[in-house]
């Protein structure tokens, strides 16, 4: 190794050591694309609901987790308002990212968790009122407001992972819904608000 470069010119020696910083700086810092700009906006839009603000050192949980606990915990409009009209605020701003970029986006674990986290909370609260009803009605206790806001989030979710992944969900609430299985597909269907038409209710 030694004798190899001792061979080379003090020209091309200087070429290699350029290149080689070249190289780390590329592997340590590597170039930005339009995505990841885009991500980064996003993230910065997003302090404080989805992410947490880094100045802000006492501050140990989300807005988006305190607002899911708080809905959890007092299921109704009153308990939920605030974070339902947060998440549509949420779709909105990735609405704003490009079709290129948002399936990146929607990658974020902070943000998988606020779409689908939300999209199983808003089945599993109204059917836990639908079967407490005996499924005289399949909305619970939302309005059109709350179903719209459903469909706003169902449609980003399919937008940014696809709809196989929308139907893979559909079959795993199937699955672990209390009383679902028992009454089958059919009936779990249209006693739930995953059969809403949305283009009824946007």
């Amino acid at each position: 190794m030694n004798q190899w470069l001792a061979s080379l010119s003090r020209s091309t020696l200087a070429l290699l050591v350029i290149g080689g910083a070249i190289l780390l700086i590329v592997l340590l810092d590597p170039p930005r694309t339009v995505c990841d700009t885009q991500a980064e906006l996003f993230k910065s839009e997003q302090v404080g609901f989805l992410f947490l603000d880094p100045a802000q050192k006492g501050i140990k949980t989300t807005k988006f987790k305190e607002l899911y606990e708080f809905c959890l915990q007092a299921p109704g409009p009153g308990g939920c308002a605030e974070l339902f009209g947060r998440v549509g605020r949420l779709v909105r701003a990735l609405g704003a990212v490009s079709d290129q970029c948002l399936s990146e986006v929607a990658e974020l674990p902070e943000v998988k968790t606020a779409l689908w986290g939300t999209l199983d909370l808003m089945v599993r609260l109204a059917w836990i009122e639908n079967r407490r009803q005996n499924f005289v009605a399949t909305n619970g206790w939302y309005d059109m407001a709350d179903l719209s806001r459903f469909c706003e989030v169902k449609q980003m979710t399919i937008a940014a992972v696809g709809l196989e992944a929308w139907k893979d969900f559909r079959a795993q609430l199937f699955e672990k819904l209390d009383g679902a299985k028992d009454m089958g597909w059919e009936k779990f269907w249209s006693n739930s608000i995953v059969s809403t038409n949305c283009n009824r209710v946007m």
